[in-house]
């Protein structure tokens, strides 16, 4: 039985139909993934601002925390603050 399964996948792999439409499901989750996370970090980087100010403290702390914890650039945290500070 493990042979003939063996055989199956071997044939699906020679199928360069299957193969691309495979790549493709890889490739769709792969990016799915990507944005998510992407998405997820966004949320917390808004998060984070949000919450330093409810605790009074300066853009500059704000800014080195996001440094910190988000591995951020000056430029980029700087950038995040623009967008988020209210």
């Amino acid at each position: 039985m493990t042979q003939d399964l063996d055989k199956e996948v071997e044939k699906l792999r020679k199928d360069e139909g299957w193969w691309a439409a495979y790549m493709k499901t890889v490739t769709w989750e792969m990016d799915a993934r990507f944005e998510g996370r992407h998405e997820g970090i966004e949320i917390g980087i808004e998060a984070l601002i949000h919450t330093c100010q409810e605790f009074n403290a300066s853009k500059e702390t704000t800014k080195e925390k996001l440094m910190q914890q988000f591995k951020l650039s000056v430029e980029a945290a700087d950038e995040e603050l623009c967008k988020h500070w209210k």
